[in-house]
């Protein structure tokens, strides 16, 4: 509660956000996707919609912690799941 009320005094305070993690991810690609070259583009688009699991797309933002991220990439590189390279293409 202190950090807030000194966070909105100094201005850096940020509401939080009851978008999804799918909404961002729609809009934020709509922001990028045009200075994207095409194999770039295809690639986002098939993190975000085939990667990213659908409970964490449901997600609140606000709701989208570290622990969760690392679960989901912990998912990801499981073995038998995907190679090292798509992994980290896929989080970076």
């Amino acid at each position: 509660m202190m950090r807030e009320l000194l966070q909105r005094r100094d201005g850096s305070w940020i509401e939080p956000s009851r978008d999804t993690l799918a909404a961002f991810l729609a809009e934020w690609l709509a922001v990028v996707e045009p200075r994207l070259a095409p194999a770039t583009r295809a690639v986002y688009r098939r993190v975000c919609t085939h990667r990213v699991p659908p409970d964490l797309l449901a997600t609140p933002l606000a709701g989208v912690g570290r622990l969760r991220l690392q679960r989901w990439v912990n998912e990801l590189a499981a073995p038998g799941r995907y190679a090292p390279r798509t992994v980290r293409l896929s989080v970076t």
